[in-house]
């Protein structure tokens, strides 16, 4: 999910996108959660108390913060934290992590990164890609999808057996008469799902992470799907 919650953007809606997610998540409750453009404290209300009743078991949580081009954490408005992206996983764990910025980048302010992170059952990469250059944003994809999934497998010693879910804004769509059709990114072995806009999600073996696609939206200023 987009929540557009830095206050950064003209799609912030005063919090109501926090709201509108916790309702979706207490309604739909996902074993896993995936969210970009959020203020750090932001995944905890989601993960730990907007949502506590629903997760009793206190879930894992990951979270990755955005830089600029001088390499510094870019913060939310009105004191509210660092912002970045993260995932949040129900009665798990996360005790690896990986992340940082991309090799292609487009101009200077925000600097498009990934983190992935290996929970007790699967690997979860998160990211939000570059907007205002379809080119940019397929370099991204292609560079976390064939180049760093495969490093973090590599670096951790993880089997080729393990789930891997890559989810975030990738600000690409599917569309096979289109270059930088999103499909162009995915390796052979990923099944992809998305929103009919810029949010996907690719998995390794779908039926050990979740039971069913759909997509739902999250209200802010300009709405955002998330894919469930």
């Amino acid at each position: 999910m987009n929540l557009c919650n830095s206050g950064l953007a003209a799609c912030y809606s005063n919090g109501h996108s926090l709201s509108s997610a916790t309702y979706l998540i207490a309604t739909e409750r996902p074993n896993a959660v995936f969210v970009s453009e959020i203020c750090e404290p932001d995944l905890y209300t989601l993960a730990y108390g907007g949502v506590g009743d629903i997760y009793p078991d206190y879930p894992a949580t990951y979270f990755v913060p955005i830089r600029n081009s001088s390499g510094n954490i870019i913060q939310c408005t009105g004191g509210r934290g660092s912002y970045g992206s993260g995932i949040f996983v129900d009665n798990n764990y996360a005790y690896t992590w990986q992340g940082g910025n991309y090799s292609a980048q487009f101009g200077s302010g925000e600097a498009r990164s990934y983190g992935c992170a290996r929970f007790s059952s699967f690997i979860g990469c998160v990211t939000h890609l570059e907007s205002r250059s379809k080119s940019v944003a397929m370099a991204q994809c292609n560079e976390l999808m064939n180049t760093r999934i495969p490093q973090f497998k590599s670096t951790y010693n993880q089997p080729a057996s393990v789930p891997v879910i890559a989810s975030g804004d990738l600000n690409l769509e599917y569309n096979t008469s289109d270059p930088y059709n999103v499909q162009n990114c995915v390796p052979s072995s990923y099944w992809r799902k998305g929103n009919g806009g810029g949010n996907w999600i690719g998995v390794v073996d779908l039926s050990e992470v979740f039971g069913r696609g759909g997509s739902l939206t999250v209200r802010a200023r300009r709405s955002f799907a998330a894919v469930v």
